[in-house]
């Protein structure tokens, strides 16, 4: 936790090259790729730090191992707020991301 919060804080600073968790998506207790896609864009929704594109090298960056087979293309198109289920879900803009 401590190091997701440091990455949200380097992510609202407008940091693109950030420091990875370096993790396997076999250690992450069910997350998937598109998982990480929602968490970026409820960040990018919320924060006025990097734009579309920069967010999806921060997500890379960020995660590198768990998004290695992954293009910021397929980041991007997937960055959005088509609901799909997940374990971390777009959350709307107008909606706290804490319930």
């Amino acid at each position: 936790m401590p190091q997701l919060l440091h990455l949200v804080e380097e992510y609202a600073s407008g940091t693109i090259i950030c420091t990875p968790i370096k993790i396997g998506i076999n250690d992450t207790k069910g997350l998937r790729p598109i998982d990480f896609y929602h968490l970026i864009w409820n960040l990018w929704t919320r924060l006025d730090a990097l734009d579309r594109r920069a967010s999806c090298r921060f997500i890379k960056n960020a995660f590198p191992m768990i998004l290695e087979n992954t293009n910021e293309k397929t980041i991007y198109r997937k960055m959005n707020d088509t609901y799909v289920r997940c374990t971390i879900e777009n959350i709307p803009k107008d909606e706290p991301l804490v319930p």
